[in-house]
C-alpha cells in the first residue's frame, strides 16, 4: 500500500492565513470542511504567537488577522474605510512570511516575489550570524 502524498507547502503566508482560519472555524462548525493542508492550523498560530512574544507584531495585528481571515478576503486598499486594515494586514503577513518558511509551511518566492535566497540575512536563515547575542548575554 502506497502512503498518501502529504500536501504541499502554501505559496504564502496570507494562503496558509486563510486556509488557518478555514481549518479553526471547521473545527467549531461541523458542517464546513477544511482541506487538508501541510501542517495544523497550531502550527500557522504558534507563529503569530511567538512574532507576538518577541513583539514583532501587536495584538491589533492579530486581530485583523483574525477579522479578514474569517471573511476569507483581504481587506481592499482601494476601499478607504479599509486602507488601514490592509496596511496592518500587510505588515503582520510579511512578518509571518519567514517563521513559517522556516518550518516548511510556505514555499516558493516571498511577497514582493523575492527567492528564498534573498532572506539569507533574516535571524534564523541558515548562515545568519547573531552580532548582538554577546551583548544580550552580558546584559542578562
Amino acid at each position: 500500500m502506497v502512503p498518501p502524498l502529504a500536501p504541499a507547502p502554501f505559496d504564502s503566508a496570507e494562503a496558509a492565513w486563510f486556509w488557518t482560519c478555514t481549518a479553526l472555524m471547521a473545527r467549531r462548525d461541523p458542517a464546513l470542511r477544511a482541506p487538508p493542508g501541510p501542517c495544523r492550523p497550531e502550527d500557522v498560530v504558534k507563529c503569530l504567537d511567538d512574532l507576538y512574544r518577541r513583539r514583532r507584531v501587536e495584538l491589533l495585528h492579530a486581530r485583523i488577522l483574525r477579522l479578514w481571515g474569517e471573511r476569507n478576503m483581504a481587506p481592499n486598499p482601494a476601499r478607504p474605510r479599509e486602507r488601514c486594515d490592509w496596511r496592518l494586514w500587510r505588515e503582520a503577513l510579511d512578518r509571518l512570511e519567514w517563521p513559517l518558511r522556516l518550518r516548511g509551511i510556505v514555499a516558493g518566492v516571498g511577497l514582493g516575489g523575492a527567492p528564498a535566497e534573498d532572506f539569507a540575512g533574516m535571524p534564523g536563515a541558515p548562515g545568519f550570524a547573531d552580532v548582538e547575542a554577546p551583548i544580550r548575554a552580558l546584559a542578562r
